[in-house]
């Protein structure tokens, strides 16, 4: 008798990472609505569901499975960016106020709460598109990466 595989998030996590044009700054509608119940049945903690739904830019997806998680940082960190995504900016940077993440220093620098909330103003302001689509995938990408080991290992 061979062992049965679990399901994975990579080949997932590939496409969505591979898709061009770049996943827009605040999405009008879910990327692939195929994606959205092959997400929803991985065998995985919320934290790595909700990532890959807001990588198919399925905020308000993203939105129920992070919101009950609060006080949990990586939930807080997707939630911030959910409403960013959403274009509820003022929202966004109230969550980015509240996170102690280990990413966000990556991500931002030394500053990363302001620098996170200053992000949140260039997406609202659409300055330099392409470069804020850009970094918000690397910010994804990393966030994913993270979930993933700390919660799907």
């Amino acid at each position: 008798m061979g062992l049965t595989r679990l399901p994975t998030p990579e080949p997932i996590l590939e496409e969505l990472c591979a898709r061009k044009p770049l996943p827009p700054l605040c999405p009008a509608q879910v990327y692939n609505r195929d994606l959205t119940a092959k997400i929803d049945a991985l065998p995985f903690h919320a934290n790595v569901k909700a990532g890959l739904h807001l990588m198919n830019d399925d905020w308000k997806r993203a939105h129920d499975l992070v919101e009950p998680l609060d006080p949990d940082q990586t939930a807080n960190y997707w939630h911030a960016i959910v409403h960013r995504r959403e274009g509820d900016f003022w929202n966004s940077k109230w969550w980015f106020r509240k996170i102690q993440h280990p990413l966000l220093k990556t991500v931002y620098g030394n500053d990363s709460n302001r620098g996170a909330q200053a992000f949140v103003d260039q997406v609202e302001r659409g300055d330099s598109v392409s470069r804020l689509e850009e970094k918000q995938l690397n910010e994804m990408r990393l966030l994913m990466d993270y979930a993933f080991k700390e919660y799907a290992q």
